[in-house]
């Protein structure tokens, strides 16, 4: 059995007073350590016997006594020292360091924390990537730190690293971190955004309306690539446990949509464009011209409603971005037509010029006229109206184009505003 006779030296492990570490003497007949292997009293872990003075203390290490030559009491016994440590309480209120951490090349605040833990009490699940910090010592923190990276390594105290080790858990404050950068083929400003998700966390992508855990999303296709709002999302894989999700814009996102798209850029310019005449039902005019014979000839004269104009012409831009081809609008075209008539009385004609409406040309000869036979000749119509029939009020579409952009398709909308 082992002897009565003790002697305690204290060692604090912590700020915290009932972490001590302390050793007492024992010594051993011949009968216990030849038998330590089947002695369940002094396995590592067992607790000291005066449960009352210390009720969570366990033996951790002990050693021969080098103070105490073994067989001097001449009955060949042992004397030895038994350590004894309790398991660490509270340890958030004392154990954190500030830092930054490193993930994937982005910088984050950090907590860094160090436990010291029972070896058996270890679960490589838990705490699991992604769970809060505590925010001790007196809310100290904020409540958005989260862990992302557990590493264990040994104490360096012989007297404890038997049953504890020492593990790091760092914590970072999760954030998303966002840059913007002047688009000169836009004009406006794009938006990259990094954010960080961790194994378990659920990862709602606006791409498609639902919602996965992030390791289960990363393999879904269609969670990935470009949205029709003009967004690109991408990820990639930092560790085991994090991915970075990046969504880019590929246009701005604070223009408003319009017929096709959103619409990127609207802008006035003048630009060189012609406009044709054009002609109604009453733009011939006819003069009778007498002669001093009595005879009289017939003058006719075209008065357009519109006069032909080309030159400078104020012009309406609009850029539109939209994720797939579009059906077109068809643009203004001008189908001009172009006629003449030699007839009996008279001569008339017109060229390159909006018909609006059918134009009725009628030459009559009477029975009278000592030349021509009498009849009517001309016609009614003489010339049909013109698809398009006069110019446009406001500005109309006289062009409109669409290419491959950014994923998507650019289309351009161009209006031109009468001159007159």
């Amino acid at each position: 059995m082992p002897s009565a006779t003790r002697q305690r030296v204290l060692a604090f492990t912590s700020p915290d007073l009932r972490d001590l570490l302390f050793w007492e003497r024992d010594t051993l007949s011949r009968a216990d350590y030849t038998d330590l292997v089947n002695d369940g009293d002094r396995a590592y872990g067992t607790p000291h016997p005066n449960t009352d003075k210390f009720p969570n203390h366990k033996l951790c290490y002990w050693e021969g006594d080098p103070d105490f030559d073994f067989g001097r009491d001449g009955q060949d016994s042992l004397r030895v020292k038994k350590y004894y440590v309790a398991d660490r309480a509270d340890q958030d209120k004392y154990n954190f360091e500030f830092t930054a951490a490193d993930i994937g090349g982005q910088k984050f605040d950090a907590v860094r924390r160090t436990y010291v833990t029972s070896r058996s009490d270890f679960d490589e699940e838990t705490p699991a990537m992604g769970a809060f910090m505590s925010r001790d010592p007196s809310e100290k923190f904020s409540s958005d730190y989260v862990l992302s990276s557990r590493t264990q390594k040994r104490i360096g105290n012989r007297e404890i690293d038997a049953l504890y080790v020492a593990e790091v858990r760092v914590y970072v404050r999760k954030v998303t971190i966002s840059r913007y950068a002047y688009d000169d083929a836009t004009g406006g400003s794009l938006r990259t955004r990094n954010k960080l998700f961790y194994r378990g966390e659920s990862y709602n992508n606006p791409k498609e309306p639902s919602a996965e855990v992030i390791e289960s999303a990363v393999g879904n296709p269609s969670f990935w690539g470009l949205h029709s709002n003009g967004v690109k999302y991408e990820y990639s894989q930092l560790s085991e446990d994090w991915w970075a999700i990046t969504e880019q814009d590929v246009i701005p996102q604070t223009n408003t949509s319009g017929s096709y798209g959103k619409i990127i850029r609207l802008y006035e310019t003048w630009q060189n464009f012609s406009w044709p005449s054009v002609i109604g039902a009453g733009s011939l005019k006819f003069m009778s011209i007498e002669r001093k014979n009595g005879s009289s000839t017939v003058s006719v004269e075209v008065r357009p409603e519109k006069d032909p104009y080309s030159g400078p012409t104020r012009f309406q831009i609009t850029e539109s971005w939209s994720p797939f081809a579009v059906t077109l609008a068809e643009p203004v075209v001008f189908d001009t037509k172009s006629g003449k008539y030699s007839g009996a009385q008279f001569n008339v004609g017109f060229s390159n010029s909006l018909l609006n409406g059918d134009i009725n040309l009628i030459d009559t000869i009477g029975t009278e006229d000592p030349v021509f036979e009498p009849g009517v000749y001309g016609g009614t119509p003489w010339e049909t109206a013109t698809n398009t029939m006069t110019w446009p009020t406001g500005p109309a579409l006289m062009g409109i184009s669409q290419r491959p952009f950014r994923g998507g398709f650019l289309i351009t909308e161009q209006k031109a505003y009468p001159p007159y």
